[in-house]
């Protein structure tokens, strides 16, 4: 294989992605943080800001960047794989469908939903929860 198409086409999207709103807005965020070296921040970005590897190198600008692409992109991954195994549970289990979309009838009529109604939506969440963690169990419910 050639390496050196890999190597073109992965610098190609790195620029691609440079050039995005979220990515410039992702390099000021670094540059920002890096300026400022406040160490009370209490997230990702900060943990890998203090990362050093084992010669005790921090990493580039453009590491932190991927990573938190990375990382970006793999929590909407796992949202879409949850909700697509809710969905096709349910359509396996129309009686389960009902009583969710009952429940969401009820507590929320035609409007969208908010953190406030979390608490009185049980159903929906036992619902996310069971077809994510066994979705045998679904029919249980």
């Amino acid at each position: 294989m050639d390496t050196s198409v890999v190597a073109t086409s992965s610098s190609c999207l790195k620029e691609r992605v440079s050039r995005l709103p979220w990515g410039t807005g992702i390099y000021s965020l670094i540059c920002t943080r890096r300026q400022t070296q406040n160490h009370n921040h209490h997230d990702l970005l900060q943990v890998l800001l203090e990362a050093q590897d084992e010669h005790g190198n921090r990493m580039t600008d453009e590491q932190l960047r991927d990573e938190i692409v990375t990382m970006a992109m793999a929590g909407h991954e796992a949202t879409a794989n949850a909700l697509s195994w809710t969905w096709y549970l349910l359509a396996q289990n129309p009686e389960k469908d009902d009583l969710l979309f009952a429940e969401l009838r009820a507590v929320l009529g035609n409007r969208t939903p908010a953190m406030a109604d979390l608490v009185r939506l049980p159903y929906t969440e036992m619902v996310i929860k069971e077809c994510n963690s066994d979705q045998r169990r679904l029919a249980e419910l």
